[in-house]
């Protein structure tokens, strides 16, 4: 008789009421998720809804990166948000915000409620893990992302010391297929690094059978010796095998080492020492393939997080290094504007240990300050303002309001162009604006932290779920607001202006294990930081020097009716901004740039500041100057971005020269403000490019069609908003690199037509002006030089040309002294000769950067057939022919400014500085000499067409880093391949998707790209071409010339310069584009014919037929490939570079994205299942310490380091507020200065 048995509750067996109320759960959470989506696609702009693709599965697959994680932690309900304070007048006031009281919202102490409380950085949290995380916003996230660059975060977590992270890991982080604590950012010889981790086996290989069955032998002695048991297969020790490779001649790993070593040490790169050990030892290179591999890898690492430089690249220009030999000995008094009494007093400021930290960034900003740089100076005073009246056609009120401003240094102050009210208070009242100006900011000045992400915003963040919450990273913002008074107390009338600084830039200088010159980097961008707030807080000052209850008692009542008057005059509150004026002829009304720009020389920026770099990595980076080219803003078609955007990184010794007082005794003294900028005489600025910048859109919509072009910039725009860095940069560069040929082409046109403008090219102008100041030291010369008789003939010269009885008139020896006095002058150790060699020689130094780029393109598309435009160096009429022009005649420039020099060398009077002099000598022929090794390279390049651009031509380039040895998608390949096979299958379709059209869309015709694409011609667009003035700013009215005593002679006309003349274009016979740096279009690819007889292209609007010879026509290329599939080893020689080879491409019609989707066909190779990459790991493979490489690549002296390690705790420094219903941040609006630095809001004041 059967048993009945336990029943299906006892078994925990789901009965069908369970299993009802899962499936519940399961459809309300797809409802919930399909809502979601739904909202994301319909709120983004950036997701085009009208060209008939389905991106409902793609964003599915995307979406929990988006919505709030409501199901793993709910979100407390929001505070409400005050309405904004109303103005007296009706309009936005400057007043913006309410003050908190002191105490409310603080870190509360040990037991209490830490409901308010935010980590900065965020990972510092007890309970931070990277697949959740708070959004600056407060909201609750996912992260379903494994990118290799999103997560990314410094090892320093306690939980972290378990895989004993390297040094560099505790900077960059420990990457992301690592199992012990290696970065991948180590230098290329490093200890941490074992050369004998992939190659033992074939290092074993290079010695005889019977120097084999030795080695064997010696090691099992040795493992006996141990009283050791080897494992079967492995019984030949290291250190056996590396005795007897170096007894038969063999290249062991030490002897790699050594090579490597000392190659480094001369500043080559790894690149170039690979291809020569490949070339020369091809037995060597096969032994020690695997770890040289694998080095270059971690390059391309190392490139995609370091704009195309690498760690060995940071050591050897002394960008980045950990050392702690930098001299920081400022001991100034800190200014009253910058004293801890005027900081937050939250305990996150009181903290003893932060405000020690803040010491050098504060006393470096406050000793720039006590210097009175003219520039700020000018800012300062009103008088200096005159209004901007636009031409007629030229009144775009969204740029230019019908009161809008600019203002000028004060020795070009004209009260007669000035504002009527501006000039009576200074006619009738001599009102002094800088003292009153301090009055208000010595009052209303306050100083706070904060954090990056919410500082430029009002408490309440709308952080829909198509924003990435990480995105905006500001470095400090400056915003006026009204003072808090407590319950109870007559209100105080008077605002408060605060500079609130990024906290997410200065806790780095809380980290023991970090060294000086990093902590250096990081307070030298702080105080240019604090210096760039501060020229806003001056402009919101006067601003309040123009409301009523901040006229001073006693006051004559008819300067505060003409203060008021101002108000909406010189400020258009009705503009909806605090509008600030515009320097001289710029257009960018920014007054912090305005002063960076005049202080360092261009605007400062942390490397950590660009798009894709980790959020966690954005204050450890590099500090650079940031520059377009052209200029953003300074060209007139619409639509049409700047070519390239380049940053240059700083060396470490120009910016710890700061922080010692030498320098501001001895070379200050000297230059005056013109010592800032000078460089070191070693130091070779790296050119990077940025990133490609994004074609317009007339260019993609000319190659692509609409609806393509907004698919494939939609693609990667979803996916880097998604967290998905790696592949959203990978993908986007894959499209701008298929325009480049056209976009380099109109970058050429651009350059050569516009050599001559001084906004945009500002060599000559300052040469002109040289030659200006040369002639007058000639005229001086003639008199000061000159035998005791033709001076008196020259004092007779001078005697005729006065009338008589002029009290003007100088006696003989008072003629004498005066003409002695200017010489000296102009002569002397930093006199105004050296600083107008100063400028020249910066610019100099620029210009070489800008065209060894153009040069190296040049030379890198010649083996690509772009056509004659390109060819024929000697020719006016081609771009070649004028670009060679140009670098033979600076070339000239800097020869003959070097030969002028060389006779104050020998003077016995400027003995004493003979030196100096030989110094401006040799900077003058270096220069001449690096414009001649371009004229050079052009040279040679264009006489050997067939010659390939390998590595032997690129090491030439020394301005620029190695990574522009490879195009943007080259580095990101084997990266991309990574995320791209972990991917949801949703994701991988629509990357599919955009690959083939990719592939589809190559261009093989260039020369009819080049001759039918229009011809751009950027009209320079400033002040001068939109203002209605009959008279201009004058040409040293520019951010380069820092204002001196001057000669009181009339300076002769400037010499007259030719422009060069424009190039045209010409057609070349087409050849089939070979396949470049992974580009579709190699051997395997079946051609297209051009002409009429192109492709059609099949659009929801039926078959759109080719137009004539347009460059469509010949733009796309019939196969289909999948760059980022499992390759197929059938097909494919397994080497690295194949790895996103997919076998031969086969003919496919071109279908729009939303016909492929339609009909189900991506012809999508399918998919390698991803392997784990930790199956076949046994053991780790760092060793205790990585030392810091520098010194032994340069040649000097080790030093000893910290170990990475030890138990680092300082979450409880950086607990930021989170406010209370009842904090005055839930109570205000700052929106007067919000804009993050990279310029992208001209009306902003954030950095």
């Amino acid at each position: 008789m059967a048993s009945s048995g336990p029943g299906p509750k006892a078994l925990n067996i789901p009965t069908a009421e369970d299993v009802l109320a899962i499936m519940d759960v399961v459809d309300d959470y797809n409802q919930e998720l399909d809502e979601d989506v739904d909202e994301w696609i319909e709120e983004a702009d950036y997701i085009p809804q009208d060209i008939g693709y389905d991106w409902r599965p793609f964003c599915r697959a995307l979406i929990e990166n988006h919505q709030s994680a409501k199901s793993v932690f709910p979100n407390p309900p929001s505070p409400p948000t005050p309405p904004p304070p109303r103005s007296k007048r009706g309009v936005r006031d400057v007043v913006e915000g309410i003050q908190p009281p002191d105490g409310l919202g603080l870190a509360p102490k040990l037991g209490k409620d830490w409901t308010f409380v935010r980590y900065i950085p965020a990972w510092m949290d007890p309970e931070y893990t990277d697949d959740k995380f708070v959004t600056p916003g407060g909201r609750k996230t996912h992260n379903t992302v494994l990118d290799a660059v999103y997560n990314l975060r410094p090892a320093l977590r306690l939980s972290d010391q378990i895989r004993r992270p390297t040094d560099y890991a505790l900077r960059w982080g420990i990457a992301a297929d690592r199992l012990d604590g290696r970065s991948r950012f180590s230098p290329t010889w490093s200890r941490t690094r074992n050369p004998l981790e992939r190659d033992f086996a074939k290092q074993i290989e290079q010695l005889s059978k019977e120097d084999r069955q030795l080695a064997l032998e010696l090691s099992l002695k040795k493992w006996k010796e141990r009283g050791a048991t080897p494992t079967p297969g492995h019984e030949i020790l290291p250190d056996i095998l590396e005795q007897m490779l170096k007894e038969r001649g063999l290249m062991s790993s030490l002897g790699l080492a050594a090579d490597l070593e000392k190659d480094l040490s001369m500043g080559q790169s790894l690149d170039a020492m690979v291809d020569h050990i490949r070339t020369v030892k091809p037995d060597a290179f096969q032994a020690h393939q695997g770890f040289l591999e694998m080095l270059q890898d971690d390059q391309d690492y190392q490139r995609v997080l370091l704009l195309g430089l690498t760690t060995d690249e940071l050591i050897q220009n002394n960008i980045h290094t950990m050392s702690n030999d930098v001299v920081m000995d400022l001991d100034n008094e800190i200014h009253p504007f910058f004293d801890r009494d005027r900081w937050d007093n939250a305990p996150k400021v009181t903290n003893d240990a932060l405000w020690e930290a803040l010491q050098p960034a504060l006393r470096l900003a406050s000793i720039v300050l006590a210097k009175k740089h003219p520039h700020l100076e000018a800012i300062m005073n009103l008088n200096t303002r005159q209004p901007i009246i636009p031409k007629e056609g030229e009144e775009d009120l969204t740029k230019f309001p019908p009161t809008d401003t600019r203002y000028v240094l004060e020795k070009d102050i004209d009260m007669s162009k000035t504002y009527p009210e501006i000039r009576q208070l200074h006619e009738v009242h001599n009102y002094d604006w800088k003292a009153n100006v301090l009055r208000v900011l010595d009052r209303a000045l306050k100083l706070d932290i904060d954090s990056a992400y919410t500082l430029a915003k009002p408490y309440v963040i709308n952080e829909g779920v198509d924003a990435d919450a990480h995105a905006d990273f500001t470095y400090a913002s400056t915003s006026t607001h009204r003072t808090y008074t407590p319950p109870g107390q007559e209100p105080d009338p008077h605002e408060t202006i605060k500079i609130k600084l990024a906290a997410d830039m200065v806790w780095p200088l809380l980290v023991p294990q970090y060294s000086k010159s990093e902590k250096m980097t990081i307070s030298w961008t702080i105080a240019s930081t604090i210096l760039h707030e501060f020229a806003h807080a001056v402009s919101q000052a006067q601003e309040l020097l123009t409301v009523e209850h901040w006229q001073p008692p006693g006051q004559d009542p008819e300067i505060g009716r003409l203060l008021e008057s101002l108000n909406g005059v010189v400020w258009d509150v009705n503009f909806g901004k605090h509008k600030e004026p515009h320097y001289s002829d710029e257009l960018v009304d920014e007054l912090g740039f305005d002063f960076e720009h005049a202080l360092w020389g261009r605007a400062v920026n942390l490397m950590g500041d660009s798009d894709g770099i980790p959020r966690f990595q954005k204050s450890l980076m590099f500090a650079m100057v940031e520059e377009t080219h052209p200029p953003a803003d300074r060209t007139k078609d619409d639509g049409i971005e700047p070519m390239m955007r380049y940053m240059r990184p700083l060396p470490i010794d120009y910016m710890a020269k700061f922080f010692s007082k030498r320098f501001w005794s001895e070379e200050f003294e000297a230059y005056g403000f013109g010592a800032v900028r000078m460089m070191p005489d070693n130091y070779l600025q790296k050119n990077l490019l940025y990133v490609p910048i994004t074609p317009d859109w007339e260019t993609d919509e000319e190659m692509y069609g609409r609806k393509q072009a907004e698919f494939l910039r939609a693609v990667p725009h979803i996916l880097t908003r998604s967290r998905h860095h790696v592949l959203g940069t990978y993908l986007n560069a894959l499209r701008m690199e298929l325009a480049e040929l056209i976009q380099f082409e109109r970058w050429w046109d651009i350059e050569a037509q516009n050599w001559t403008e001084d906004l945009l090219h500002p060599l000559e102008g300052s040469i002109d002006l040289l030659n200006i100041e040369l002639q007058k030291i000639q005229d001086l010369n003639a008199t000061f030089l000159a035998s005791q008789r033709d001076k008196m003939s020259q004092y007779r010269a001078y005697r005729s040309t006065k009338i008589a009885g002029d009290p003007t008139t100088m006696s003989y020896l008072e003629w004498q002294e005066d003409a002695s006095r200017q010489w000296n002058e102009m002569l002397r150790y930093g006199g105004w000769l050296m600083q107008m060699l100063l400028v020249v020689h910066n610019h100099m130094q620029n210009d070489i950067g800008n065209l060894q780029r153009m040069v190296f393109w040049h030379l890198a598309v010649k083996p690509r057939n772009v056509g004659l435009i390109f060819k024929n160096y000697n020719d006016e009429h081609t771009v070649a022919g004028v670009l060679n022009g140009r670098l033979e005649y600076f070339g000239s420039q800097a020869r003959r400014i070097a030969g002028m020099l060389t006779f104050y060398t020998n003077l016995v009077q400027l003995r004493n500085i003979k030196d100096k002099w030989e110094q401006w000598v040799a900077r003058f022929r270096s220069n001449a000499a690096q414009y001649d090794t371009l004229v050079q390279m052009l040279q040679d390049g264009s006489k050997h067409d067939s010659e390939p651009f390998d590595i032997s031509w690129k090491v030439r380039f020394d301005r620029l880093p190695t990574g522009s040895w490879k195009q943007v998608s080259e580095i990101h390949k084997k990266m991309a391949l990574r995320e791209y096979n972990r991917a949801d299958p949703a994701i991988r379709e629509t990357i599919d998707e955009f690959l083939r059209h990719y592939a589809n869309m190559n261009i093989i015709d260039t020369s009819k790209a080049y001759t039918t694409v229009r011809k751009i011609r950027r009209t320079l667009k400033s002040l001068k071409s939109i203002e209605k003035r009959t008279t201009t700013a004058g040409k040293t009215s520019i951010f380069d010339f820092v204002p001196s005593p001057r000669p009181t002679t009339d300076p002769p006309a400037p010499p007259a310069s030719q422009p060069p003349q424009p190039f045209q274009s010409q057609p070349s016979p087409a050849t089939p584009t070979s396949f470049v740096f992974g580009v579709p279009g190699g051997a395997g690819a079946i051609p297209t014919t051009g002409g009429n007889t192109a492709p059609r292209r099949i659009t929801t609007g039926g078959v759109q037929k080719p137009k004539g010879n347009s460059p469509k026509s010949a733009a796309y290329r019939n196969y289909v490939t999948n760059l980022l599939t499992t390759p197929d080893p059938k097909l494919t020689s397994g080497t690295a570079s194949d790895l996103f080879k997919s076998g031969l491409p086969q003919p496919v019609i071109n279908l729009l994205p939303s016909q492929n989707q339609a009909l189900g066909t991506s012809q999508r190779t399918p998919i390698k299942p991803f392997s784990n990459p930790w199956a076949s790991r046994g053991v780790m493979t760092s060793v205790d310490t990585t030392f810091q490489a520098r010194k032994d690549l340069v040649g000097k002296t080790s030093q000893t380091v910290q170990k990475a390690g030890g138990r680092y705790i300082a979450a409880s420094l950086w607990r930021e507020n989170v406010a209370p219903e009842s904090d005055s941040d839930a109570e205000m609006k700052d929106v007067s200065e919000d804009e993050s630095k990279d310029g992208s809001n001209d009306e902003s004041n954030d950095e």
